[in-house]
């Protein structure tokens, strides 16, 4: 209890305590044949912290919350927890390519893949003079978005899909000529 008393106060003294006057412990044990219980661990803590600080305890609302988990090989602790997205860490379940088209619908389903831990990395089609300039833009600012959600990769492949579009224009049902475009992506691999 030694060694954890003094890394909860090095801990303490790490933060700027300006901005803290109160605290309160968190214990939680998945080791259950640990000597102490959660209870005793929070007072030999707390009396400790009491007599080395100028913190109070608050334990409806503190400045400073200090988690204590005790597994059975090992003592974790740290200070504010940061609530984050959700889900799987993002690249832990492989990656994945998102045809990215400019919609609400893409972007939204990427964040959803990137919470279920996959890599997203993006495919525009852009058909240009079909295609506005600011379409082109408007994708690349959503992958700029969802960067800081995919783990800072900006992975944008974009194919110029015009030259396929022109040599399909021919085709005058509408139905075919999404078939055949549909076709051609497979055939060439993109």
């Amino acid at each position: 209890m030694e060694i954890l008393s003094e890394k909860v106060i090095s801990l303490i003294l790490s933060q700027d305590l300006t901005n803290f006057k109160t605290f309160k412990l968190f214990v939680s044990r998945s080791d259950k044949s640990f000597s102490l219980n959660s209870e005793q661990i929070v007072k030999i803590i707390a009396s400790i912290i009491l007599k080395k600080t100028d913190l109070k305890v608050n334990v409806t609302n503190p400045d400073l919350k200090i988690n204590i988990k005790v597994n059975k090989d090992d003592i974790y602790l740290f200070a504010n927890k940061i609530i984050g997205a959700g889900g799987f860490p993002v690249g832990s379940s492989g990656k994945v390519l998102l045809l990215l088209s400019g919609g609400i619908d893409s972007p939204v389903a990427a964040y959803k893949l990137m919470k279920r831990g996959l890599q997203v990395q993006y495919l525009h089609f852009a058909t240009p003079p079909f295609t506005l300039p600011t379409a082109l833009k408007k994708v690349e600012t959503l992958v700029q978005i969802l960067a800081p959600y995919n783990a800072g990769s900006k992975n944008l492949y974009i194919c110029n899909f015009t030259n396929l579009q022109n040599e399909l224009s021919h085709i005058k049902k509408e139905s075919y000529r999404i078939t055949f475009i549909k076709k051609s992506l497979v055939i060439y691999n993109i």
